[in-house]
């Protein structure tokens, strides 16, 4: 490869002597020789030849100097690229192996619950709402926010008005009961007619401190097919805030 180059620039050199040199003592020479025909008589001076070519080497200097910036500029643009796409990659791993690192740490410090009904008196009056801490760590101040059923159009059919929690610390795996103040979910038609909601969802919010004495907020979803049947599975539980 560099005896190429080198071979290059030595044709290069040559090259421009003899555009530089030589050229000029030849225009001068054939300038006094007969002309073969009369097509090559003319009135120009062989200064003005001279001058031509010098503006016809002139131009395509500038022209191969352009060439040679383009280009330079292309194999530069190229290189920044290449170097922009591996520090992209380089970013998209980091970020990559950030999330890993932070889904591990944030997977072990946040509570996890998981949420049931235990019973109720009837088409789900005051219901007893079964909350089990099944993360590995102690949660302190389990506080009850809000509770409320919605229809499936979202407009709220019933709200919670009291609620009582038997514990507010749990040990991993250790549950608690927290009672609610709720009417039934059924519209009484006749003394044994009874009209029931279908596909509403029981929502229950509540907060807990961890370990470090963060707080964390929930939201545990329960969507009941049709009010008339004892649901028994366990409630979507979502971290909020």
């Amino acid at each position: 490869m560099k005896n190429k180059e080198i071979l290059l620039g030595v044709v290069i050199v040559i090259l421009v002597a003899i555009a530089l040199v030589f050229l000029p003592l030849i225009i001068n020479h054939i300038y006094y020789l007969e002309a073969p025909a009369d097509f090559f008589i003319t009135d120009l001076y062989v200064a003005d030849f001279v001058v031509y070519y010098a503006s016809a080497l002139s131009f395509l200097g500038t022209l191969i100097l352009g060439m040679l910036t383009l280009h330079q500029n292309k194999r530069a643009q190229d290189k920044t690229d290449e170097i922009n796409k591996l520090q992209l990659e380089l970013q998209k791993r980091s970020m990559d192996l950030a999330e890993k690192q932070y889904s591990q740490e944030t997977s072990a410090t946040i509570p996890k619950f998981n949420v049931s009904i235990s019973s109720y008196s009837g088409y789900y009056l005051n219901p007893r709402i079964k909350i089990r801490n099944v993360s590995s760590m102690l949660i302190s101040d389990l506080t009850f926010i809000s509770s409320f059923v919605k229809s499936s159009q979202g407009e709220i059919i019933r709200k919670v008005t009291d609620c009582k929690i038997q514990s507010r610390s749990l040990q991993a795996n250790e549950e608690t009961i927290i009672d609610l103040k709720m009417l039934n979910l059924s519209q009484r038609v006749s003394d044994r007619e009874f009209i029931f909601y279908e596909n509403v969802e029981f929502v229950l919010e509540f907060s807990c401190e961890d370990e470090k004495y963060n707080k964390h907020y929930f939201r545990a979803v329960l969507k009941i097919p049709c009010t008339k049947e004892f649901v028994k599975d366990h409630w979507k539980v979502e971290k909020v805030g």
